[in-house]
């Protein structure tokens, strides 16, 4: 049976042949074929190939010969394709150890410090191909980067470009102000018109929400401090509130499983915990956040629904949640022996923003937001 080849595929084949840079042969045909296209060494592949020969005037050639050129194409590839593998699982291996880890941990900072722009952008890939939002358009992140690199940005003078790839004492979430490419849209990919960069603690602040929404909240909540005043809380509507199905206090409660070291710890401090969550919303705390001075909503998904935060992340604990949810090693100065007084209940968006760093590096963030607020500056 004779196979033909589609004309479109032979042109494609004669570009990339040509393309190549070198001149055209049998041999450099079949290495398109096999490496660069991903064909075997098949009859259709034989007939694609004898009609790309032919589109390039080279010397006629039988199926028997070109699969003489096909055949070890094949196995070079198959042979890349193994090591490749064998890479992989070598450094799989080595990830195993502690040593490994640490090593592995080491080079990525390394990486991060030398080359930050690559290493931001080959994490923009990996969030966007894990949320099927297509092709990352990097030509604009490394416009974006240029400009914010020349002070071409509403974030000129918090920016710090030196600090991307370091890590903070108490967890990897990295420095508060190194760059960070933030979608206005989440729904949407990494592509023009939806990409900002901005410092890494406030694309953490913004998360999920409706970023007009933040952006207000944190102006506020700087008003309120230089004011020396607090927001007046809706106590009522707090303690009739059912977020997830359950009251307010009993989700609180419960929602710090995720903080102490075990579960038996957590038995341990329960009664401790509701009281204090019950003292917080409807005692002396009369439902406002100590921190942004903020009154917490009971709006599932707002910004200010109230959520424990550990005070100190290297005091408390063995383990610490990051601003995406992700549980990570710390250092722990305490052994892992967490109490209900090392928390505190606050603004949700303060707490994923501030994440493990210092309440003054959020405070420092917040106050550049009113003042872009006030301004009129676009973020």
């Amino acid at each position: 049976m004779e196979h033909l080849a589609p004309p479109d595929q032979v042109q494609e084949v004669v570009a990339a042949v040509r393309a190549a840079g070198r001149r055209p042969t049998v041999k450099g045909v079949c290495r398109v074929l096999v490496v660069d296209m991903g064909l075997g060494n098949s009859a259709t592949t034989r007939a694609l190939a004898l009609a790309a020969v032919a589109a390039l005037d080279l010397a006629a050639s039988s199926e028997t010969t070109l699969g003489h050129y096909l055949k070890p194409s094949v196995q070079a590839a198959d042979h890349v394709e193994a090591q490749r593998v064998a890479s992989r699982v070598a450094k799989a291996k080595a990830r195993s150890t502690p040593d490994g880890r640490e090593k592995s941990r080491a080079a990525g900072q390394a990486n991060s410090r030398n080359n930050p722009l690559a290493k931001l952008v080959g994490s923009c890939r990996g969030r966007s191909a894990k949320r099927g939002h297509g092709r990352v358009d990097e030509v604009n992140l490394r416009e974006l980067w240029g400009l914010a690199r020349t002070g071409d940005t509403p974030w000129n003078g918090l920016l710090d470009f030196g600090a991307y790839g370091t890590q903070s004492d108490t967890g990897s979430a990295g420095s508060p102000f190194a760059p960070s490419f933030d979608r206005l849209d989440s729904g949407r990919g990494y592509v023009a018109g939806n990409v900002v960069l901005v410092p890494n603690i406030w694309n953490r602040t913004c998360n999920r929400y409706d970023r007009q929404l933040v952006l207000d909240l944190t102006a506020r909540a700087t008003r309120l401090l230089s004011e020396g005043r607090r927001d007046e809380a809706d106590v009522k509507a707090l303690r009739a509130a059912r977020p997830y199905g359950s009251r307010l206090e009993m989700r609180l409660s419960r929602s710090c499983a995720s903080v102490f070291g075990s579960h038996p710890a957590l038995v341990s401090h329960r009664d401790e915990m509701m009281s204090r969550t019950i003292d917080a919303l409807y005692g002396a705390g009369r439902g406002v956040c100590p921190v942004t001075g903020l009154a917490f909503s009971a709006e599932p998904g707002h910004p200010c629904f109230p959520s424990w935060d550990l005070v100190d992340h290297v005091l408390c604990g063995k383990r610490r949640y990051s601003g995406t949810g992700r549980a990570a090693r710390v250092v722990s100065t305490s052994g892992g022996q967490e109490t209900p007084s090392d928390m505190r209940l606050v603004c949700q968006f303060f707490n994923l923003g501030r994440c493990t760093f210092d309440d003054a590096d959020w405070w420092r963030m917040a106050d550049h937001v009113r003042k872009l607020v006030e301004a009129g500056v676009p973020t």
